[in-house]
């Protein structure tokens, strides 16, 4: 004997129930749009992030410039300061010299002075009597270096703190070197203050047209 069809009755009093794929398209439609409502969440804190670190990078690099600018004025005092002390005459006394550096008292108020130093132009034909003279006053290893050809030779004849590494700069001809050659050749030609790649810091007082 047949059954008769049982009526499909909705869960819910007063609700029809939903045949299909009508209930799988909702979710998906639910799924997809919380997912673009998170992309956007996500892209739109990245832009912030990333414009909130340029502005941070932009602040630290104007303030790194300032700061070395500021910097790199006080060193070119202190060697206006050298030039005033020199008054354009290299034939100084490595004591007097010395004295002078140690009343400026560099090391102390300006630590990233590692050394203060001048060098003298000595013409080709002079070499080897400057470099006798030098070794006369207690300085029987004293040679300029390296060996050039440029036809310029300069030495550097007097370097405070005379001590450390600082002893492997006497005698060490600066116009040799191309990096140093060049701001030694601005300082000379501008009467001021040049600064060629990270290390070399030269003033027209720094580099006297007289020989030593």
């Amino acid at each position: 004997m047949p059954h008769p069809e049982s009526k499909q009755t909705s869960p819910l009093p007063g609700v029809p129930t939903q045949r299909g794929w009508a209930p799988l398209a909702l979710a998906g439609l639910v799924f997809l749009a919380s997912l673009l409502l998170t992309y956007w969440a996500w892209n739109s804190a990245r832009r912030d992030v990333v414009a909130d670190l340029g502005a941070q990078f932009d602040y630290r690099a104007r303030d790194l410039a300032n700061s070395t600018g500021r910097r790199m004025a006080v060193y070119e005092q202190v060697l206006r300061g050298t030039r005033g002390f020199m008054r354009g005459n290299v034939a100084i006394s490595r004591a007097e010299f010395a004295e002078y550096f140690r009343i400026q008292n560099l090391q102390e108020h300006f630590p990233g002075i590692e050394a203060l130093g001048i060098a003298s132009i000595i013409p080709p034909r002079q070499v080897a009597e400057h470099q006798a003279a030098v070794r006369a006053q207690g300085f029987p290893d004293y040679t300029t270096h390296p060996d050039t050809s440029l036809g310029l030779i300069t030495s550097i004849t007097h370097i405070e703190p005379f001590a450390g590494r600082n002893l492997r700069a006497f005698g060490f001809d600066m116009y040799g070197e191309p990096t140093r050659r060049a701001a030694m050749i601005a300082a000379r030609d501008s009467g001021a203050a040049a600064v060629r790649a990270r290390w070399c810091w030269c003033r027209k007082a720094a580099m006297p047209s007289r020989a030593s």
